[in-house]
């Protein structure tokens, strides 16, 4: 699983996680990292997927984005939550079934618990503080929204106060000169 069939490299995709044709790949399949590159890296496949067998234009394609800066993020938004903690094989569970995993995986609940931790770091995730804060035109709601996109900003009816920038929890809009 994940290495080509008599060889022993991994997948090869394009950028966008495009294999062959209609087929992404992602994650373990591309080779042994962390799990989080594996979630994006599935993510990334996903997206591109769907915006091909659509007929639209892949959502990533040349949109590298840059780092968010340090204390972008506005922390004290967000709810302190602990960490889920995975549960761990005694050693008399070891010794009766020396074929299974140590290290249980999370529950489904926990999954989602830890899904909810995410400070969404440079990328829109609905808010709606900028919605809130700005004059009535100054946002509008997209019809069709996709992660990152919910809301278009028209230049024409912003006023540039800069609240919806202050308010902002992470990172997404900043200050540009001119």
């Amino acid at each position: 699983m994940g290495v080509l069939p008599g060889t022993k490299e991994w997948l090869h995709t394009r950028e966008d996680g495009k294999l062959d044709e209609n087929i992404w790949a992602g994650g373990d399949d591309r080779g042994p990292s962390i799990a989080s590159k594996a979630f994006a890296q599935g993510r990334l496949a996903a997206e591109s997927a769907h915006a091909e067998l659509r007929g639209q234009e892949n959502p990533r394609a040349g949109s590298a984005r840059q780092a968010v800066r340090n204390g972008a993020v506005k922390t004290d938004f967000y709810c302190e939550q602990q960490r889920a903690e995975s549960r761990r094989r005694s050693q008399e569970e070891w010794f009766a079934d020396p074929e299974s995993e140590i290290d249980q995986t999370i529950s489904y609940e926990q999954a989602c618990q830890e899904a909810s931790r995410c400070m969404s770091c440079g990328l829109c995730f609905d808010c709606q503080q900028c919605f809130m804060y700005c004059n009535k035109a100054g946002f509008t709601r997209i019809d069709e929204t996709r992660p990152g996109n919910y809301f278009v900003l028209a230049l024409d009816a912003y006023e540039g106060c800069g609240k919806c920038i202050e308010v902002r929890p992470c990172g997404y809009l900043e200050a540009r000169d001119g």
